[in-house]
């Protein structure tokens, strides 16, 4: 089956933080105690393809989530041209990054 495209004018990604990468981030503390969380990011495609963000929600928030996804998101390059074709340069963006508690 092929994935579903995505809507018009979305940041299509060339790369994304692998799950090890994600995994290496994890706050030691939240791993620690069990807990996961959520994290979603409001970011801006640069002149580079590059992403810089700002954290817009972080459940739970004082687990250190927040910075641990600032980070992953070093690992995010979008291609040079959105869904529509239209550039992807100076588009904003969400990304969702979950972190999972491990079993």
């Amino acid at each position: 089956a092929t994935p579903p495209s995505p809507p018009p004018g979305t940041v299509v990604w060339a790369q994304r933080p692998t799950q090890r990468r994600i995994a290496d981030l994890y706050p030691r503390s939240a791993l620690d105690d069990g807990v996961g969380g959520r994290v979603v990011l409001e970011c801006r495609v640069q002149g580079d393809l590059s992403v810089t963000c700002s954290v817009a929600s972080e459940t739970p928030s004082s687990a250190g989530f927040g910075r641990a996804a600032l980070s992953a998101a070093n690992s995010f390059r979008a291609r040079p041209t959105l869904s529509n074709g239209a550039s992807a340069v100076g588009t904003t963006t969400r990304i969702a990054v979950s972190f999972q508690a491990p079993q």
